[in-house]
């Protein structure tokens, strides 16, 4: 089953506010004697993207509806834009999004994706 496309009508939003970590690719042990060990778990990059978007009753709607129904409530991965690279790059939720509400009729919606 290939990947769902993010609402276009809502990239526009998360290229303004985002953050990027790694998702950490080491393990580190405890020796009884000599210095921590430390090796590589796995080798591929993992990023972690946090991000929010601010959106009124349409964008919370457009939401809803695509994260509910189209990536059944975050189950499938999806197309995204990368915010720096743009280059179409593949995400799934990693976290349930927290929506709050900061006014009449607009909603701060925020969330964790990591790429696949």
């Amino acid at each position: 089953m290939p990947p769902e496309i993010f609402p276009p009508t809502l990239q526009k939003y998360l290229d303004r506010d985002y953050s990027e970590t790694q998702k950490p690719r080491s393990l580190s042990t405890e020796n009884s004697i000599g210095p921590t060990k430390k090796r590589l778990i796995y080798t591929k990059e993992m990023p972690i993207l946090n991000g929010k978007i601010i959106v009124d009753m349409t964008g919370y709607q457009t939401w809803k509806q695509w994260y509910n129904v189209t990536i059944s409530a975050g189950i499938k991965s999806f197309y995204y834009n990368h915010p720096i690279t743009q280059i179409q790059t593949i995400y799934r939720f990693s976290e349930e999004p927290v929506i709050t509400a900061i006014g009449p009729l607009h909603f701060n919606i925020s969330f964790t994706w990591e790429q696949l």
